[in-house]
């Protein structure tokens, strides 16, 4: 990666959102439960509550103030320009000058790869994916890009998609095309369905309100979370979906089920995968196109590849990740290389105490509705501490294995190997995450999914199989035709 050239589009990257009304929605939905939980407790269980209930109502308090605490204090945009990152939350605004960094690194978090920067001015967690989805991927390679000029990137890991800014997109792909998209039958049912679904649902949770004025702790954040999805999902996610797209060399035209929307390249300002579609924006007025991407049609996949290199030769030259499916993999490990698939440190944790807070929750529930069980309380808590204990060694036990002789997929000390010999024929899943390996009458020898681990693992474990050129085929062969050509 470091003799990689840099890439202008990357010189100033802004993804995220500043609005707060997400903000304002996530928090009423997470707290409401603790409120209904402490309001119907102390009225109706009042002179039942013993002191492990008060000491449990003080612990779901400080829970619920330190959840508002992170989520207000978080950051949830993010801006790199040659002078420096610049990150906004709802109460919080930094900027980090790249000269002031005086150390960066990637760190392994609960769901994603972070990472670490420790400034003059502090310590700042950069986790851009939880805001910015797939955006995410533009931040990162740009903090990385600038922080490599002055030496301070090495330790900065760029994840497998982000690395598709480099690829060369062969020049065979048509630079002028038609596309017409599928039926969208389907969804437009299924759309008109959830918004019945929503509009039932807000009937029902208001007309209890004046009988039962309790009820509005619920119908008051389930109004908001209906606003919000109405307001930001629905409209972008079906009202701009292209149904149509006509590319040419100089413009973009689509048209939508409502109405149609045409672009010059030199009008984009933005463009982004969001792993259903290609999303493009520019304009003035602002306008808005979402091209979909038909996994079974292979003319949806040349329009998408197309589209991306017409991009990178904007007006305002974007930077956009190709997704995996399309892209053609580096064979960084090949059939004399091993590679090995565990579950991440992230995720062990995550099984660990999440089966655990069941037993936590069994424990303390006996607490809130008397008469008490003590002994309900005593069984879970031992339980859960058992399986604190037990469930490391067991939960890494797993893992699947790819060598030069075969595949071995292993749990608590049983194996299952099957030879390369055994295999005449593979087939990949759509988006290229799993594989089935069969025999010579087709029977399926066993499914290889890679859904798990560290991003480089997977990623490693895909080029591993890959190179199995003699037995794997691979799933669209006119998209190996088409890199091969390009090389």
């Amino acid at each position: 990666m470091d003799n990689r050239p840099d890439l202008p589009p990357l010189e100033s990257v802004e993804a995220g959102s500043r609005q707060i009304l997400p903000v304002l929605i996530i928090m009423p939905m997470t707290l409401t439960p603790v409120a209904v939980v402490m309001i119907l407790g102390f009225l109706f269980y009042r002179p039942y509550l013993g002191t492990e209930a008060w000491v449990l109502s003080g612990i779901l308090v400080l829970l619920a103030l330190w959840v508002a605490g992170r989520m207000l204090s978080g950051f949830f945009s993010y801006k790199t320009d040659p002078t420096g990152l610049a990150l906004g939350g709802p109460l919080r605004r930094a900027f980090i000058p790249w000269g002031e960094v005086n150390e960066a690194y990637t760190k392994e978090a609960a769901s994603e790869k972070v990472i670490i920067l420790q400034a003059t001015s502090g310590r700042f967690t950069i986790a851009p994916h939880g805001t910015a989805g797939r955006q995410g991927d533009l931040v990162i390679a740009s903090i990385r890009q600038h922080l490599g000029k002055i030496g301070k990137a090495d330790r900065i890991t760029l994840p497998a998609a982000a690395l598709s800014l480099w690829d060369i997109i062969p020049e065979e792909l048509p630079r002028e095309m038609d596309w017409t998209g599928p039926s969208r039958l389907g969804e437009n049912i299924a759309a008109a369905f959830v918004f019945l679904m929503f509009g039932a649902g807000l009937v029902f949770m208001w007309s209890d309100v004046r009988e039962k004025p309790m009820s509005l702790t619920l119908a008051l954040p389930y109004t908001l979370a209906v606003a919000f999805i109405f307001r930001t999902l629905l409209p972008p996610s079906f009202l701009r979906k292209a149904v149509s797209v006509v590319l040419r060399e100089d413009y973009l035209e689509a048209r939508f089920v409502v109405g149609k929307a045409s672009m010059m390249w030199s009008e984009v300002t933005s463009a982004y995968w969001n792993n259903e579609g290609l999303v493009i924006a520019g304009g003035r007025p602002r306008r808005e196109i979402r091209i979909p991407w038909a996994m079974k049609s292979d003319d949806s996949s040349m329009l998408i590849l197309a589209i991306i290199r017409r991009l990178r030769t904007a007006g305002v030259p974007q930077a956009v990740t190709i997704p995996d499916v399309l892209r053609c993999f580096e064979r960084t490990t090949g059939p004399q290389d091993g590679a090995e698939l565990r579950l991440s440190k992230a995720e062990v944790r995550l099984i660990r105490w999440g089966i655990a807070s069941v037993g936590i929750l069994i424990a303390v529930a006996p607490m809130l509705r008397p008469p008490s069980e003590p002994m309900v309380t005593i069984i879970a808590t031992a339980l859960s501490l058992l399986w604190l204990l037990v469930s490391g060694p067991l939960v890494n036990s797993y893992y699947i294995r790819v060598d030069s002789e075969g595949f071995t997929r292993a749990f608590l000390g049983r194996k299952r190997f099957i030879s390369w010999q055994e295999v005449a024929q593979s087939a990949w899943s759509p988006l290229g995450r799993s594989i089935r390996l069969k025999n010579a009458n087709g029977k399926t020898l066993t499914e290889i999914t890679m859904c798990f681990g560290t991003e480089e693992d997977r990623v490693r474990m895909q080029a591993a199989l890959r190179g199995r050129t003699d037995t794997l085929i691979p799933p669209k062969p006119w998209l190996a035709r088409l890199w091969g050509s390009g090389e």
